[in-house]
């Protein structure tokens, strides 16, 4: 009963009230939950105000009776009543639940509930092993493309450098802002020329890529380097 006040306790909107017949256990657990000790003889008053009422006492007969139930309901105006019993033995006349508008939960509907929510996380299984298997699917798409986007990089840096490099020594030869237009029309002409080696390299098939980059770096002369798959 106590681990289930402390969990409520941590929602700040719950007004919590504690009743027990030893009042110093009441206020002592009361004031770990930020709660309200109520005296024992309180009870019927105590019904009249409460939306929830959770029992768990070492009573060996019940504490709420039909009786008692039925002088709280008729103070509180068609408002429902609920019923937690967690209890064992029982703290609550089973029979409350034939009174109009209270409502009685007790250790085994809890456990049905319980089976009902495992039920249907079970039943979530399979979407979340497919949603696992993509997602690492994905991962290792991206950890064996590591050194595929590394030769890419290598052979746009290779051929900017060349680019660079011509501009740089036909910088004489033109006005600052005609070497403007020159860098642009550059730019744009060894995307040009890059595109289809890069996209070839994109679209490999896993079990040529491997090939596919090393004929590229080849050709090109660029640094046979690659990423250390571990």
């Amino acid at each position: 009963g106590q681990q289930v006040i402390r969990q409520l306790s941590n929602f700040d909107s719950l007004e919590i009230f504690i009743l027990n017949r030893t009042p110093a256990k009441a206020e002592e657990l009361a004031n770990r939950v930020n709660g309200q000790a109520l005296p024992f003889d309180q009870l019927h008053r105590a019904l009249i105000d409460a939306d929830i009422v959770i029992t768990s006492t070492s009573a060996s007969q019940p504490v709420l009776t039909p009786v008692t139930v039925k002088n709280a309901m008729l103070r509180r105006k068609n408002r429902p009543l609920f019923f937690i019993d967690i209890a064992v033995p029982r703290n609550i006349d089973p029979r409350i639940k034939e009174i109009y508008n209270t409502y009685l939960f007790d250790i085994d509907d809890l456990q049905n509930i319980v089976k009902k929510n495992m039920g249907k996380r079970k039943q979530e299984i399979p979407k979340a092993e497919k949603i696992l298997a993509e997602e690492v699917d994905r991962f290792m798409q991206w950890y064996r493309s590591r050194n595929t986007i590394y030769t890419i990089r290598q052979l746009q840096e290779h051929f900017d450098s060349l680019r660079k490099k011509e501009i740089r020594r036909s910088k004489k030869h033109f006005k600052d802002e005609e070497l403007a237009d020159i860098d642009k029309f550059s730019k744009s002409l060894m995307k040009k020329f890059l595109h289809s080696p890069i996209m070839r390299l994109k679209t490999c098939p896993e079990t040529g890529v491997v090939c596919r980059r090393c004929t590229i770096k080849e050709v090109f002369g660029l640094e046979n380097e690659c990423l250390t798959e571990e």
